[in-house]
């Protein structure tokens, strides 16, 4: 998942679709504050956070890749899915997460840093 030459930690954002319904084209941004690039950044891949059990106890968890994008085509009702950027958590500590999607009735939502459903209007990215 990481580039050959990452080896510190990252930021990454499990989503998990609690409703009774699925979610369509979840996506992940981050708003990196202060620091040396600030603004606002897609996700870099999506994936699933997988059972690690052949790994021993010291890795009890593993980031399976689904795809180089910011976004996954569906969500169903109990899954989850992982988004991760790239760039070292170290270098940008202090970031807030937002992640946009569809309802089955094409109505768009947010839930942003304070964790709060919000319907959009229209979507952007």
């Amino acid at each position: 998942m990481l580039p050959r030459d990452q080896s510190k930690p990252v930021h990454m954002l499990v989503v998990t679709n609690a409703s009774a319904w699925p979610i369509r084209n979840p996506a992940a941004e981050i708003n990196v504050q202060g620091s040396v690039s600030p603004g606002r950044k897609p996700a870099d891949a999506v994936g699933r956070i997988e059972s690690a059990a052949q790994r021993g106890p010291a890795i009890p968890e593993t980031f399976a890749l689904a795809a180089h994008s910011s976004r996954q085509a569906l969500l169903n009702a109990g899954e989850d899915a992982a988004f991760a950027w790239y760039f070292d958590a170290e270098t940008l500590p202090s970031v807030e997460f937002t992640v946009r999607f569809a309802d089955d009735e094409n109505l768009n939502w947010e839930v942003g840093p304070d964790l709060r459903l919000k319907k959009l209007p229209a979507r952007d990215w």
